[in-house]
């Protein structure tokens, strides 16, 4: 059994673990970068829409990315309910769109990221040009949870700003043209067009992370060493002590010995067939060790009859005794 010193260590080790996830799970809830809650939706309102199209010129084929975030007061509204409608043309999703729900508390965030593009002709820009679009307003609806007869609300409508597809084409390159002379029969200009293309890095989003690599380093150091203290409660009762290691340990019987305890308690048993066949065992190994002389004395008396005497038992045992303590000696004196 465990001692009751031990059970409350492992009590005390769960415990830690579960207080440091719950504060784990509050600071990430809690997080500058996520510090949304009861403040974020102004009071009367169910829901807070906010939106952000990113970049809004660029160069023709590249990806625009949109976000929306919606804070919904999940006590009145349903957040699988709140459905997001717009039309993006003559751009195209260049993904699959991402929604994303978190809940705190009674309140709710949905959120949107998708990408689109557009490679088709009618958002090729003039050479050296650009060319703007201005796309439909969106509009996120949210019936409530209990209506009753009244109508549902007005959707929130998002207006998004004009976008730029702005040519990769310069003209003034068009009109550059390298003058190649070959010095032979005749002196010929050969004219080779640039290729007119100019393309420019995309501007990438600053690295973001959903823990600050510091926090995830801390905390999965802090998590492992509650794990290996907790390993260590749990197997501490079978770890062997020192004392235990350094224990004597009783030296091997040999078959000889073995044979003749089987021997000894057989007799205590008084039973005349086992008696036999463990006075024939004994004679085997007495033979086997060299002890023939012996071997046929514990095989004579296997068979005596009616039955093994004691008395005869009680010599050939002292005898055998002896044999190995004879055996014993000399390999002592061997060493």
């Amino acid at each position: 059994m465990i001692p009751s010193t031990a059970r409350l260590w492992r009590f005390a080790a769960v415990a830690l673990v579960v207080a440091a996830l719950t504060v784990l799970g509050v600071v990430l809830a809690l997080r500058p970068g996520h510090a949304w809650t009861a403040r974020s939706v102004a009071q009367g309102r169910l829901v807070a829409v906010s939106a952000k199209l990113v970049p809004q010129s660029h160069l023709f084929g590249e990806p625009i990315r949109l976000s929306i975030d919606a804070i919904v007061d999940r006590s009145r509204v349903d957040p699988d309910l709140v459905r997001l409608r717009a039309s993006w043309t003559p751009y195209q999703l260049a993904g699959p769109v991402l929604r994303v729900r978190r809940d705190v508390g009674s309140y709710s965030q949905l959120s949107w990221r998708l990408q689109l593009h557009c490679v088709e002709a009618q958002c090729l820009p003039g050479l050296g040009s650009v060319r703007r679009f201005q796309f439909r307003s969106a509009s996120i609806t949210y019936p409530l949870r209990r209506q009753g007869g009244a109508s549902p609300p007005a959707p929130i409508v998002i207006k998004w700003p004009a976008v730029a597809s702005v040519s990769r084409l310069d003209p003034i390159d068009l009109k550059r043209q390298p003058v190649v002379s070959e010095v032979g029969n005749r002196l010929a200009d050969r004219r080779a067009v640039l290729p007119p293309w100019r393309a420019d890095s995309l501007t990438l989003d600053r690295v973001s992370y959903l823990l600050s690599p510091g926090v995830v380093f801390w905390t999965a150091f802090a998590g492992a060493l509650l794990l290996v203290a907790a390993a260590w409660l749990l197997v501490k009762p079978l770890i062997p002590t020192p004392e235990w290691l350094l224990r004597r340990r009783a030296p091997e019987q040999s078959a000889l010995e073995r044979a003749l305890a089987a021997y000894d308690r057989v007799r205590a048993t008084g039973d005349p067939a086992e008696q036999r066949l463990a006075l024939e065992l004994l004679a085997g190994e007495l033979w086997r060790s060299g002890e023939g002389a012996l071997g046929s004395t514990a095989s004579a008396l296997a068979w005596s009859q009616p039955t093994p005497p004691a008395e005869r038992g009680d010599v050939l045992t002292l005898d055998v005794r002896h044999a190995i303590e004879r055996r014993a000696n000399g390999r002592d004196n061997a060493h």
